[in-house]
């Protein structure tokens, strides 16, 4: 069930860019460390925080295609789904496993997201299992928080956790050896921070993955990640579901429930409200817990038709879900239709590589990761990683990239922007006079009147 939810073919708006920088490291062995890909920020220094992920992703797509590759990812989120279950379940606590992968939906597919949420899935089991009151594990929190900082940089979510649920349990306990197990965990934590800093990057991967993103306004206030899934239907309902569920669970168990857990699970929820990145922890939480905790039963009559409802309900979904699953898996078996159905582009682009169109491109932001995988020659205005950059001046780009779309011309004047790549419905209040050489019912490339590219 839960690879049939979480296996999706869509074209994350970021994955261009991830398989240029996989490709690169695959090709040549090069670890990109600054800019070479945009015209407004060029040799950028960036800490890269998903640098094995991008070369997993892009030798995937390279030898095994684009379908393969998003149902390794849904096998990811999966395993992460079955390694947080109990051995047993009855038909309640699937029927919250199916809430929480509907949840999931929002967050995951082909993204680093995916492998983050199986890293966090397999923390909670790790500190479930107690793999901290032993000198024996201290070594294994840095090799793992080693793997997940070259992941994703959910692995800062990771070491809060870690040290939440570090400091709780031991204010619990009521042992004799509590200084021995202080020492334990003091150093099972180091361990953990200094595998964070085994990457390529080294302090950049905190440094731009972490202090820039939390300190961007501009980034904070419109990417989409960084926004409430309250305003999101149906995941809104999903969530706030999901929610009355922990409550009530909190309230009934409040004797028997693992407390440093619950508390970590009651601020994720808390976050993941306030902002979509937080939705996985918490969905991985919530199913871990609940699939412990919640008993509810409900004593059926013996015959068949008492139970009929319920075998129907649940069939009908489970048709729907397997034919939503082979529809999108049918339209994805052409690459260039799966890109259409995504609104990607891809003719456009074409255009302008046939054109052999040159000079400054000003392109939609949702379009600069596809642009630097699909038109290498081309720099771009924008894309997802630049979102929290600025400069030394302390300018930022996406700030300059929105006051350009909202119409104001003096930003656009002080770029040599050459050629537009924008939607085919978007307004140009400052490119009224250019010429639409291009056009479809995606997109449109637009160039100065008498100016030579």
């Amino acid at each position: 069930m839960s690879f049939i939810i979480l296996t999706s073919f869509n074209f994350d708006p970021d994955l261009g860019w991830h398989l240029a920088y996989g490709q690169r490291f695959l090709e040549s062995g090069e670890i990109i460390r600054s800019d070479q890909f945009s015209w407004t920020m060029p040799q950028y220094e960036w800490g890269n925080s998903y640098f094995a992920y991008q070369v997993l992703v892009a030798f995937l797509f390279k030898y095994l295609g684009h379908i393969i590759t998003a149902m390794v990812f849904g096998i990811i989120a999966s395993v992460g789904v079955m390694i947080l279950l109990p051995k047993k379940l009855n038909i309640f606590k699937t029927l919250i496993v199916g809430l929480g992968t509907g949840v999931l939906v929002a967050n995951l597919g082909l993204r680093p997201h995916t492998v983050s949420f199986l890293m966090f899935a397999i923390l909670l089991v790790f500190l479930s299992l107690r793999l901290f009151d032993k000198k024996f594990y201290i070594f294994f929190w840095l090799v793992f928080f080693a793997v997940w900082a070259n992941l994703h940089r959910g692995f800062v979510v990771g070491i809060i956790v870690l040290a939440i649920y570090f400091g709780l349990d031991l204010f619990l306990l009521e042992k004799k050896n509590k200084k021995t197990l202080l020492f334990i965990r003091i150093t099972s934590f180091v361990c953990a921070l200094l595998g964070t800093l085994i990457s390529p990057f080294i302090f950049k991967t905190w440094h731009s993955g972490v202090f820039l993103d939390l300190t961007s306004r501009p980034n904070l206030f419109n990417i989409a990640e960084w926004q409430s899934p309250a305003v999101y239907f149906p995941q809104n309902v999903l969530l706030a579901i999901s929610g009355v569920i922990f409550i009530y669970i909190f309230i009934k168990e409040s004797k028997k429930i693992e407390f440093p857990l619950f508390l970590i699970a009651a601020f994720l929820f808390a976050f993941s409200f306030l902002a979509i990145t937080f939705v996985f922890y918490w969905v991985a939480i919530f199913i871990f817990l609940t699939t412990r905790y919640f008993d509810l039963e409900i004593n059926f009559r013996n015959d068949f038709m008492a139970k009929l409802p319920i075998i129907l309900s649940t069939l009908a979904v489970g048709i729907a879900l397997l034919l939503s699953f082979i529809s999108n898996l049918v339209l994805s078996v052409n690459f260039n239709d799966r890109l259409i159905k995504d609104g990607y582009p891809a003719a456009a682009i074409k255009f302008i590589r046939d054109e052999k169109l040159n000079g400054n491109l000003y392109n939609e932001y949702a379009w600069g990761g596809f642009l630097i995988w699909q038109l290498p020659q081309a720099k771009v205005f924008i894309d997802g990683r630049m979102a929290a950059w600025k400069r030394n001046n302390g300018d930022s780009i996406l700030n300059d990239y929105l006051a350009i779309r909202d119409g104001k011309c003096d930003v656009a004047k002080s770029y040599d922007i050459k050629i537009l790549l924008i939607k085919k419905d978007a307004q140009t209040p400052c490119f009224d006079t250019w010429q639409i050489i291009f056009s479809d019912s995606i997109a449109k490339v637009l160039i100065k009147p008498n100016i030579d590219i």
